[in-house]
């Protein structure tokens, strides 16, 4: 009865582990579709973007800056499948700001968090860099002209005002030969400084 007991507690310790293992070796964020995998690099260095130069004269900036993400397809080894591997398309990107202290305002809505769209293509086993908008003309003219308690407009009387948001961006895709759709997340974010100088 005893050697009963501890044998039951032994394989359900064990049938515990062998659940908790599964999808540990997944790598974060990883798009999983019919014929392949697909993950996500976050880019290596922070995005540094001006929104005004003091001058005299004061010079508005409203280039956009981007962030360029790279997606990677491995096409699934040792499938018996009969479907041939597939490429895939990038539908929608998301695309959320998030202030990194208590200095950085929030941000509404429509500029937190963003949509854009990209329609490149990932070949099966290949990998394609994709360059997201990070700071739009728009959300800068917002920051130089409505944003408070102080907006980058050059007026904090000769000091640089620095707004600093976490980008998290994710890609959701569609496997073009079995209209399956999964979202790639890159690990991470990457660092949006906004400053007036």
């Amino acid at each position: 009865m005893r050697r009963r007991f501890v044998s039951s507690l032994i394989c359900g310790a064990l049938a515990i582990g062998v659940l908790t293992s599964c999808g540990s070796d997944k790598a974060q964020g990883t798009g999983e579709f019919a014929t392949v995998v697909a993950t996500a690099n976050t880019p290596g260095a922070d995005v540094n973007s001006s929104v005004a130069v003091c001058g005299p004269p004061i010079v508005p900036n409203t280039t956009p800056d981007s962030a360029t993400y790279t997606i990677n397809s491995t096409v699934y080894g040792g499938s018996s499948t009969t479907i041939l591997p597939s490429d895939l398309i990038i539908d929608k990107i998301t695309l959320t700001l998030i202030p990194a202290n208590t200095v950085t305002p929030a941000l509404p809505l429509g500029f937190a968090t963003q949509y854009p769209t990209s329609g490149q293509r990932v070949a099966p086993g290949g990998s394609v860099s994709i360059p997201v908008v990070v700071a739009s003309s728009d959300l800068k003219n917002f920051l130089r002209t409505t944003v408070t308690p102080q907006a980058l407009d050059c007026s904090a009387q000769g000091l640089v005002t620095t707004y600093t948001y976490r980008v998290k961006v994710s890609f959701e895709a569609l496997e073009v030969n079995t209209n399956r759709v999964a979202t790639i997340t890159p690990p991470g974010y990457v660092n949006l400084i906004f400053t007036d100088q």
